[in-house]
């Protein structure tokens, strides 16, 4: 059985392109920080002479949203303004996630890893009722090392 828990730094990009209600065409990348805390579990396969291990993992992750910046239109003036004035964002967030590390035994207490992981939130980023959701699902890869007793 194996357990842990982690921190990352997320940085959220999106594009937003439109037309506000007196035709004037906008673009804008908006950004969102988050801070990710999060505790895994997972069961260690290894295979018969030991080098390389498989590592399944499940994660339950808290997200603290930081700073956001970007413009969007706001659905009751059709006016373009910044979106932390539009969204009422839900700073805290809970996410499930699941991955497959595949490690590679260096020494005796040291790993190199290879992780391929899914994450989604379970609800929308924004608290009030917007015309529509904003949620974060996650795809990659991780690549580091591990320590182990």
């Amino acid at each position: 059985m194996y357990t842990g828990i982690g921190i990352q730094y997320t940085l959220l990009r999106t594009g937003f392109k439109d037309t506000d209600s007196s035709g004037v065409n906008y673009q804008s990348i908006n950004t969102s920080q988050n801070i990710d805390f999060s505790g895994i579990v997972g069961y260690r396969l290894e295979t018969f002479k030991k080098r390389i291990s498989f590592l399944p993992i499940a994660a339950l992750v808290f997200s603290r949203q930081g700073k956001s910046s970007g413009q969007m239109i706001d659905r009751y003036t059709y006016k373009v303004e910044n979106v932390n004035n539009v969204l009422d964002y839900n700073l805290n967030q809970f996410s499930l996630g699941v991955g497959f590390k595949v490690l590679y035994k260096m020494t005796k207490a040291t790993y190199l890893y290879v992780e391929p992981f899914y994450r989604v939130n379970l609800r929308s980023i924004v608290n009030k009722d917007y015309f529509y959701t904003i949620q974060r699902n996650f795809f990659g890869i991780r690549v580091g090392l591990l320590f182990d007793k």
